[in-house]
């Protein structure tokens, strides 16, 4: 994302909504980047734990 500089006076006005724009943008993007990594890792564990669980069953 490009930030442009703008005047003193127009970033004053413009600047609180740029800012709670950014602030949703950031969340948003880093919330949906966690529901990814967070849903991997959950999908990456089950694998773990089925690999496990095979492996104990050949044990036997």
């Amino acid at each position: 994302m490009r930030m442009t500089t703008a005047g003193a006076g127009q970033e004053e006005m413009g600047g609180r909504r740029l800012e709670a724009y950014t602030l949703a943008n950031v969340w948003r993007t880093t919330y949906l980047r966690y529901d990814v990594v967070h849903t991997s890792k959950q999908s990456r564990s089950n694998m773990k734990k089925e690999a496990l669980l095979a492996a104990e069953k050949s044990d036997h």
